[in-house]
């Protein structure tokens, strides 16, 4: 079945892509975060994308946030260094065949990550610079 409604994770489900880096807030008892303001509490059960200071990029459905850390789970934890694509040519992939899921859970520090953005916000511009795909339009099939 194809949907307008976003990215999918191969073998099923859907999935998140974020890019923005949340503000430090304070904590509860349990330790987690307790800043019911945290922008990254949107994202929730989404799919996003984790790009972090180094070659690795995390592709995952955001399960968690707390004060030191993000929680993935169905995570795709990609090495840069492995391989030959960068991150936004293996981010373009995802985005066209799925999420390849290697990771049931993954915690990612918050100390490595640059930003933080829902897959569905995510969009593909051609080597002429114009996009390859219209603002809010679907770029996976939905399972």
């Amino acid at each position: 079945m194809t949907s307008s409604a976003g990215p999918r994770l191969r073998g099923g489900g859907e999935r998140v892509l974020i890019l923005q880096a949340a503000p430090r807030g304070g904590k509860g008892d349990d330790g987690k975060r307790m800043n019911q303001i945290d922008p990254l509490n949107a994202f929730l059960t989404e799919l996003v994308a984790v790009d972090t200071d180094g070659p690795i990029l995390y592709l995952g459905r955001l399960a968690e946030v707390t004060d030191s850390a993000l929680v993935l789970t169905e995570a795709d934890v990609h090495d840069c260094r492995e391989g030959h694509a960068s991150k936004e040519a293996y981010l373009a992939e995802a985005l066209e065949q799925g999420v390849t899921v290697n990771r049931r859970k993954v915690v990612v520090l918050r100390r490595v990550i640059m930003s933080v953005s829902r897959l569905a916000d995510v969009v593909l511009e051609d080597s002429t610079g114009a996009d390859d795909l219209p603002e809010g339009r679907a770029f996976l099939e939905e399972d």
